[in-house]
């Protein structure tokens, strides 16, 4: 069972970094179209009444704020492959390496909201 597990785990990681790989491509694409609209852009310039200019100006936003997501988006995942890849599950620490809860203490502390007719706050309950 746990050798399902870690196959498991592993084919996690390579989709995650497939996804980021193709979010990345999806990145540069969409980047490399908003670079295309500045030039034309830039070469309809100075504004001929009635041109393309603002359609080209907003179809290169557009594209510009796809390719930033896209290379977030490849950075987010990209990141959690990273994680998961250098992280082992905690079923691979020996039993005696495994934290043991801490006896229970015998300070609490307890919120309290105060409510008054003309004021409100918060406070803290201290028992020891």
């Amino acid at each position: 069972m746990a050798y399902l597990e870690a196959i498991h785990r592993e084919r996690e990681r390579q989709h995650l970094a497939g996804l980021a790989i193709v979010a990345l491509g999806f990145g540069t694409g969409f980047g490399i179209a908003a670079l295309g609209n500045k030039s034309d852009f830039d070469k309809e310039c100075p504004c001929p009444p009635g041109g393309r200019t603002s359609s080209t100006a907003d179809a290169g936003e557009n594209n510009a704020l796809v390719a930033d997501m896209m290379f977030g988006v490849a950075i987010t995942l990209g990141v959690t492959s990273a994680v998961l890849f250098f992280t082992k599950d905690e079923d691979d620490k020996p039993k005696a390496a495994r934290l043991v809860p801490a006896a229970r203490s015998k300070v609490t502390i307890t919120p309290m909201p105060m409510v008054g007719p003309h004021s409100g706050g918060a406070g803290a309950l201290v028992r020891f």
